[in-house]
C-alpha cells in the first residue's frame, strides 16, 4: 500500500514538473484555471436577464437584491479571483521567456498586467467574504432614497477598480501581442475581438431593456479567456527555439 502510494506521487511530481517541457504542466494547469474562471464569469453575464448589478450593469436603480442574483455575484467574483491567481504566473513566465524581444515594453506591460490582477483580487475578495459570511444587521427602518444611495455608491467604489483592473489588461495584452505577433498572432486577435466587444457593450448601458449590453459583456470576457492558453504555449515551447526567438528580434 505505501509502495503504490509513492508510485502515485512521484507520477504526480513528474506529472507537474516534466523535464521535457522545462517547467512541467503545472503551467497548462494555470491556463485551464484562468480560461474557465473567465468563462464562469461570462456565463454570470449570459444567464443573466440583465446587466447584473453592481457588477454589469451601470447604476443600480434600487437596493433590492434577487436571490439569483447574489448567487450570479458571488460567482463573477470568484471566477474573477480565480482567474487573477492563476494567470499572475502565467504571465510571470512568459515576461522571463520572451522579454529580450523587446526588455522595456515586455516588461511594462507584464508589470501593468499584474497590477491589473491586484486591482481585481483587491476589488473581488470583499464580495466572496460577504457571500461567504453575510452580514447579520439589516437595514431596517431605512428609506429607499438611502438604500439607492448606498447601492449606487458600492457599484462606483467597484467599477473605481474593476475599470481601471481591466484597461491596464487590455493595455497590456496589446503591448505583448504587438511585440510577439510574429510569432504568436493569436494573442493579437483575442485581444482586439475582446476590446471591441467590450467597447460595443458600452454605448447599450443607457438603453432599456440592457439584454445586448449583458450578452455583449458576456462575449467579451468569453473571447478575452483565450488568452492564458495563447501566453501558456509561448511560455512552454521548445527552450532553444525560445531563446533564439527572444534573443533577436529579427529571427
Amino acid at each position: 500500500m505505501m509502495k503504490n502510494s509513492k508510485d502515485i506521487f512521484r507520477k504526480i511530481v513528474f506529472l507537474f514538473n516534466n523535464p521535457k517541457q522545462d517547467g512541467g504542466y503545472w503551467l497548462f494547469a494555470l491556463g485551464i484555471i484562468a480560461s474557465l474562471s473567465l468563462v464562469a464569469c461570462a456565463l454570470c453575464y449570459l444567464a443573466a436577464p440583465v446587466p447584473i448589478d453592481g457588477l454589469g450593469g451601470f447604476l443600480p436603480d434600487g437596493g433590492e437584491t434577487d436571490q439569483s442574483r447574489t448567487w450570479l455575484n458571488a460567482v463573477y467574483a470568484v471566477g474573477l479571483v480565480g482567474y487573477a491567481l492563476a494567470a499572475a504566473p502565467i504571465v510571470a513566465v512568459c515576461t522571463m521567456r520572451c522579454y529580450r524581444l523587446n526588455p522595456i515594453l515586455f516588461v511594462t506591460a507584464a508589470v501593468w498586467l499584474e497590477l491589473s490582477f491586484v486591482l481585481e483580487l483587491v476589488n473581488n475578495l470583499p464580495f466572496v467574504a460577504r457571500f461567504l459570511l453575510p452580514p447579520t444587521a439589516t437595514p431596517a427602518g431605512m428609506s429607499d432614497e438611502a438604500l439607492t444611495y448606498l447601492s449606487q455608491l458600492n457599484a462606483l467604489n467597484y467599477y473605481a477598480f474593476d475599470v481601471p483592473g481591466f484597461m491596464l489588461a487590455y493595455v497590456g495584452l496589446a503591448i505583448i501581442a504587438a511585440i510577439v505577433y510574429r510569432h504568436s498572432r493569436g494573442l493579437a486577435i483575442v485581444t482586439a475581438v475582446s476590446f471591441v466587444l467590450l467597447l460595443a457593450n458600452i454605448p447599450f448601458l443607457w438603453f432599456e431593456p440592457k439584454i445586448l449590453a449583458s450578452i455583449l459583456m458576456g462575449m467579451a470576457i468569453l473571447t478575452f479567456a483565450g488568452f492564458p492558453p495563447i501566453m501558456v504555449k509561448l511560455s512552454v515551447r521548445d527552450t532553444k527555439i525560445k531563446i533564439s526567438k527572444c534573443g533577436n528580434a529579427s529571427t
